[in-house]
């Protein structure tokens, strides 16, 4: 498939030169550790919120679970509020509400009570995942630009180590269960610096053969930058081969006769360190790859990761297998955004990453429902990572010949034209 030129090529409606703003960008990136925050801080006390509320063990997940579907229901709407209205506002408002909503769960007195709140925190984190993605793409380009989505995946995957160990701490003391809902408290002050240093994203240029860009419908971005297509494709896929890794790899480390919580964290952070690596130097990357080369790694590497998982007797090639899938992960994560902000324009930018953000927590929720079933089968948690191997390998060689003719973004903001 060919990609058509990106929407309004001229320079005028490419995305404006970089602001020179470190400070803007520290209280962008410190938004985005508040979202790896958000679902990371409950793990450590679900169990107390089980027993505390009498909560079957779904019902339980489901307190984890209920902002990420909130999420992906609201994402394209913030995407397309971030076009119209730009990110101070918004991301103020989104902090706000996430500090407000989020620090309520502690004061839940019902489960009920406790899901509409978790529900309300959903919504604030979708709009402000939007919105500080949206901001770090308008201060930075090229180079730049990936550079700070490797920061962005990187702190995202260290907060998903760093984040329970502080709840853990947090909810051993007197509050028990209540303490790590106050985290989110952080928030607030954060929305204070977001007024007083982030610079707004307006755009006043009509785009889309004179037609204001609020009224542009996404399916109009996407016909005019396709290869959005392959990038959203991609996010979900990764988002299920994530869940395999995350959901299964405790139950097979458990069968092997690992069952400690301090180990089998270090499985995870066997993924999660790598990724974290990746996305701190993945600017350097792009600078060195081509787009089409990255993808096709992102998702061989995970399929030879996943392949080790299921062929694994001992720890070690688990271990191993881990991190092999937390580099793939780690190349998608920062990719994703970066490759999708260069195919669009200023007026598009919020919409076109919002799908991003919403088809992620999707991929995690349709993850058990296609692989959940194979674990209760004959083969057990093998088939599940072997069948995860074969999505990761398939869609790998889809995207090795799928890609040959595509092109990302029509022009980079240097003029000159990008490679595949």
């Amino acid at each position: 498939m060919d990609a058509e030129p990106a929407i309004g090529t001229t320079p005028s409606h490419r995305i404006r030169p970089p602001v020179r703003n470190s400070a803007a960008l520290i209280v962008l990136l410190a938004s985005a550790a508040l979202g790896a925050e958000a679902g990371a801080v409950l793990g450590p006390v679900v169990v107390m919120i089980r027993d505390e509320f009498r909560l079957s063990p779904g019902q339980a997940g489901l307190v984890i679970a209920m902002h990420g579907l909130l999420i992906a229901a609201c994402a394209p709407v913030a995407g397309t509020l971030v076009d119209r209205i730009g990110t101070k506002r918004l991301l103020a408002a989104a902090l706000v509400a996430y500090g407000v909503f989020g620090g309520l769960g502690a004061l839940s007195g019902n489960y009920p009570l406790l899901l509409l709140i978790r529900a309300l925190f959903g919504v604030a984190v979708g709009v402000m995942t939007v919105a500080y993605t949206v901001g770090m793409l308008t201060l930075r380009h090229s180079r730049d630009r990936a550079t700070v989505m490797g920061y962005q995946s990187g702190i995202g995957n260290v907060g998903q180590v760093l984040w329970p160990l502080l709840a853990g701490i947090v909810g051993g003391l007197d509050i028990g269960w209540r303490g790590p809902f106050l985290l989110y408290l952080i928030a607030l002050p954060l929305a204070a610096a977001a007024v007083w240093l982030v610079p707004d994203t307006r755009r006043d240029s009509s785009e889309f053969s004179g037609r204001p860009a609020d009224a542009v419908r996404m399916r109009s971005v996407i016909r005019e930058a396709p290869v959005l297509l392959w990038l959203y494709a991609l996010i979900f896929v990764v988002a299920v081969l994530l869940y395999a890794l995350v959901a299964f790899l405790p139950q097979r480390l458990s069968q092997l006769g690992v069952s400690d919580p301090l180990a089998v964290a270090g499985f995870l952070a066997a993924a999660t360190g790598p990724a974290a690596v990746v996305g701190m130097v993945y600017g350097r990357l792009q600078a060195r790859l081509r787009p089409r080369t990255i993808l096709v790694l992102a998702l061989a590497l995970p399929a030879a990761g996943f392949a080790l998982l299921s062929l694994a007797a001992g720890p070690l090639l688990l271990l191993f297998g881990s991190a092999l899938i937390g580099v793939g992960i780690g190349l998608v994560m920062p990719a994703v955004p970066t490759l999708a902000s260069e195919a669009v324009t200023a007026a598009a930018l919020g919409r076109a990453t919002s799908w991003i953000y919403a088809l992620f927590p999707l991929g995690n929720f349709a993850a058990p429902l296609l692989l959940g079933p194979l674990a209760s089968g004959p083969f057990g948690f093998r088939a599940v990572f072997g069948v995860s191997a074969a999505i990761s390998l398939l869609s790998a060689l889809g995207y090795f010949a799928g890609l040959r003719r595509v092109r990302f973004g029509a022009k980079n903001p240097s003029g000159q034209e990008s490679e595949n």
